[in-house]
């Protein structure tokens, strides 16, 4: 992890925000969607998810298999909450100000800080997102590993 790709986090998280608040204004707290409910609202619904799919893309592997437990929301309501996304935007600040620290100064021990950091934003994001990210990966290593033998 390193700073630019922890500001690109950012810019994830706040598009993320833009529609979880468009989410939770029309709709509330939805417990789940329906084949009744608005085709905004599944749309809508898509696009958070895939938002939360693109930012676990960017964590390391390992915070996705093994991220820091957090309230499962995705157990209780339909998708993300406005608190949710502001404790992850709080949480993705931290992650830049870890990684700018680290590179500017290497022998700061942060190393810790940063995988902290990571593991909890990972535990943020639905478990399917973070599945659905950790396969791409795996895959991506596999066609990896498969080029640098020929």
């Amino acid at each position: 992890m390193n700073t630019s790709t922890a500001i690109a986090i950012a810019a994830l998280v706040a598009e993320l925000t833009d529609l979880t608040t468009r989410f939770q204004a029309q709709y509330g707290k939805l417990t789940r969607l329906t084949a009744a409910s608005p085709v905004d609202a599944h749309r809508l619904n898509r696009a958070i998810f895939i938002k939360q799919r693109a930012i676990a893309q960017l964590l390391d592997a390992d915070v996705l298999a093994e991220p820091t437990p957090r309230w499962p929301w995705w157990k209780h309501q339909a998708t993300l909450d406005v608190t949710t996304v502001g404790d992850l935007s709080q949480e993705v600040n931290h992650l830049i100000a870890c990684c700018a620290y680290y590179e500017v100064d290497p022998d700061s021990e942060l190393i810790p800080a940063i995988h902290s950091s990571q593991a909890a934003i990972a535990g943020m994001v639905h478990p399917d997102a973070r599945e659905a990210a950790l396969k791409r990966l795996r895959q991506g290593y596999a066609l990896d590993n498969l080029l640098s033998l020929n």
